[in-house]
Formats: structure tokens, sequence, C-alpha cells
């Protein structure tokens, strides 16, 4: 089985994801004799351009092209895009707010585990929140700190913790305030 993804993003994309279906099925049979004709990407280019497909629906298809020829080729999907792709992804570990100890075990245990990025879930307990970040930098001077305030602040509150918090070197806060 080869995959591809459709999806169009309310607000963001031209069309809806009725619409896509529509087209899709509208194409439906000129597609499939395509796929069943032609194996290489270098003419799907072409043939996509001349349907004018949605947006959404091209990436699908195209993200379906090119997990076949990895398939067929029996290479992985990340190194037929990009041959040089790196094995892992460093990704951060997140924490939700719970009590100190429990955040810092699970602090320690992700360490251990090799993560070396933190993304706390803040915005209810400044004081426990603060002092998770300078457990944090004070054990682990190697890490990086994230956070995700959720929206829970209003704008002088933002400011305040945020000035507070620049000593600890954060990377980012995401979602401080309401938009």
């Amino acid at each position: 089985s080869c995959y591809g993804d459709i999806a169009p993003l309310p607000g963001f994309s031209t069309e809806s994801l009725g619409q896509g279906i529509e087209q899709l099925q509208q194409y439906h049979n000129v597609i499939e004799h395509y796929f069943m004709q032609v194996n290489g990407y270098d003419t799907w280019q072409s043939f996509a351009d001349s349907l004018k497909l949605y947006p959404s629906l091209r990436f699908g298809l195209d993200t379906f092209v090119y997990d076949r020829l990895s398939k067929t080729r029996m290479i992985p999907l990340n190194k037929h895009l990009l041959s040089s792709s790196a094995q892992r992804i460093k990704v951060n570990y997140t924490l939700g707010l719970n009590d100190f100890k429990t955040n810092k075990n699970a602090i320690d245990e992700a360490w251990e585990k090799g993560y070396r990025t933190f993304k706390l879930k803040i915005g209810h307990n400044f004081e426990l929140e603060l002092s998770l970040v300078e457990y944090i930098q004070s054990k682990y001077k190697d890490s990086k700190i994230r956070l995700d305030a959720n929206q829970a602040w209003n704008a002088d509150a933002a400011i305040s913790y945020l000035n507070q918090l620049s000593p600890s070197n954060i990377e980012y806060c995401e979602q401080p305030v309401q938009s």
C-alpha cells in the first residue's frame, strides 16, 4: 500500500475537504490510468500540472507518488527525498504541570533517555514553573527549554513572567497571550 495525505486546513486552504474529494473523484479514472502506465516522478509533475489540482490534493498525490517510488526502489522515503537525511530527529520532552517532585522525576528520567530539550506546559502556577526552569538549568546545563503557556496570561502577566524568565535563556514561549 502507498499513501498520500490530503488535508485542507480551514481558513488557510483555498478548498475544503469536500471539494478535494470531489476533484479526486472527478479525475479518478485519469489518475488511475496514469499510475497504471507510468512509474516515475519526472512525468508526474507535468501530468499533475495539466489537471490544475487543488493544492491539498496535489500535495496528497505528490506524497503518494514519492511513497510509491520509495517502496518500488526499496529505499526509505526520507532517503528517497534526501539522501543525507538524519536517521533520528531530536525532539523535545513535553511536561504537563504536576507537582515539583513528579516533574523533577520526569525530567531526570527524560534526561537519562537522551532528551536534551524540555517543553514545559505552563500558565497556572508561575512559582512552580519558575522553580522547574531553574532546576533544569542548574542540573542540566546543556539543556534547552521551551515554554507553552497556552494563552493563559494577559499581556501584563506575560511581560512580567517572561522578564523574570529572561535570565534562563528560554528558546521560546509559545502562545503566552490570546491573539
